[in-house]
């Protein structure tokens, strides 16, 4: 009887440990289960907003790494400069080769930031066009989580908001008529060649030229 009761207990406690490791066990697979399907819904989601960014033709996103080798690009960043897919893909875009010279010096500014935390703040620059003239834009940069040698950029052209910029500065400083430098661009030069003399201790002259019948012409 006491064997009997000892194989009843164990095949009891057998059976019970078993039901609770089943129950355990799809307990942890359906939840494994709606994490995996909770995270492909946000990747989902998260692919769409790129598609949706990249559809827009609003931005240009450039992937690259920290010698300035553009891996790939969005078709506005290659079209903002007149590049296409044959140059990406031959290796011709390379970010420190498209800034010009004196703008060299922000950049490494920028790449201390990225080196140092990772990312960088959004500023303004301008690329080479393959043409030959400068294309201003407003950039900004991230290097990849746990990578230190890729990263990606994000690249706004700014063209129309420097066109209306020069041209609300060329209002304020310049004759409409004329386009000759007006009064208050006079007095603001004025004030910094003082402030010049002053600090250098050289002398400064300031010479009115009358010019006769100037208005009527």
């Amino acid at each position: 009887e006491g064997a009997r009761w000892v194989r009843t207990t164990i095949w009891r406690a057998s059976l019970a440990l078993i039901v609770i490791f089943v129950g355990a066990g799809i307990w942890f697979s359906r939840r494994i289960v709606r994490e995996i399907i909770k995270a492909e819904r946000e990747l989902l989601i998260s692919e769409s907003r790129f598609t949706s960014l990249k559809e827009s033709n609003t931005i240009g996103i450039v992937s690259w790494n920290m010698s300035g080798r553009i891996d790939d690009a969005y078709d506005l960043f290659l079209n903002l400069l007149g590049y296409n897919r044959t140059d990406l893909a031959e290796g011709r875009l390379n970010l420190v080769r498209l800034t010009p010279a004196e703008l060299h010096e922000r950049d490494a500014l920028a790449t201390g930031e990225l080196e140092s935390y990772g990312r960088c703040e959004p500023y303004e620059k301008s690329f080479i066009h393959k043409y030959g003239h400068t294309v201003p834009v407003f950039i900004g940069a991230s290097l990849l989580k746990g990578d230190r040698e890729h990263g990606f950029a994000f690249v706004v052209d700014i063209t129309e908001k420097k066109r209306i910029e020069d041209l609300i500065k060329q209002q304020a400083n310049y004759d409409t008529l004329t386009e000759l430098p007006n009064r208050r661009m006079v007095h603001d030069r004025l004030h910094q060649h003082m402030k010049l003399a002053n600090r250098d201790g050289l002398p400064l002259a300031l010479l009115f030229i009358d010019l006769d019948g100037f208005k009527d012409v």
